[in-house]
This record gives C-alpha cells, structure tokens and sequence, in this order.
C-alpha cells in the first residue's frame, strides 16, 4: 500500500480508539457527560490530526516518550477547549486528566507515522 492509504488507516483507527474511549468515559462515569455521538466524535477527529501533524516534527517522533507526552497535552486542550465550544459536553478536570493520561498512553503504544 502507498504512504497515503497507510496514514489514512492509522489516522482511522486511532480516531475510532480515541472515540471509544470517551465512549467508555461517559459509560462508567455520571460526571462525564456527553450527549451526543458528533461531540465525541469532533474531539476524536480534532485529537487525531492535531497529534498526526505534530509527530513530523523528528523530535517527537523519535522518542516513544514525547509521542505519549504530546497526545497527553493536545488531548488535555483540545478536550478543555470542545467542552466550550460544543453544546452536550460536560466534565469535571479529573477526568479530562484520566482521559487524556489514556489517549498518551495509547500514542505510545499505537504511533502514527508521519
């Protein structure tokens, strides 16, 4: 497969990752609430190119670290900045924290390649 499909695929998956796992958030949390599917999957989308256009920077992508540290960060902003933007989406700072901890965690172990 050419470059083009592979990081299509990577971004696909990840975006569907990062969208369960706010799925699951809201599942097993009262104070984690969303309310509709397209706020879950904005965030999801927004986290995924964010995160992909920043591992072309040759630090990053290099020390497996930094890959969760940046996911980590853009998770933790760009949940921060959907709950004020996006009607339906409520949650308390521990959990953008635990959500966030979750999406570096998986950068680590799942990169995307740029």
């Amino acid at each position: 497969m050419d470059e083009l499909t592979m990081d299509i695929m990577d971004l696909s998956k990840k975006t569907i990752i990062n969208s369960l796992i706010f799925i699951i958030m809201a599942m097993i949390s009262k104070d984690f609430d969303i309310i509709n599917i397209w706020a879950i999957l904005i965030m999801a989308v927004f986290i995924t190119i964010i995160d992909f256009l920043l591992q072309g920077f040759d630090i990053i992508k290099n020390i497996s670290f930094l890959r969760g540290l940046t996911g980590f960060l853009i998770s933790i902003a760009i949940l921060y900045l959907t709950e004020n933007l996006i009607a339906g989406i409520n949650f308390i700072l521990v959990y953008k924290i635990i959500v966030s901890i979750i999406i570096g965690l998986i950068d680590i172990i799942i990169p995307t390649e740029k």
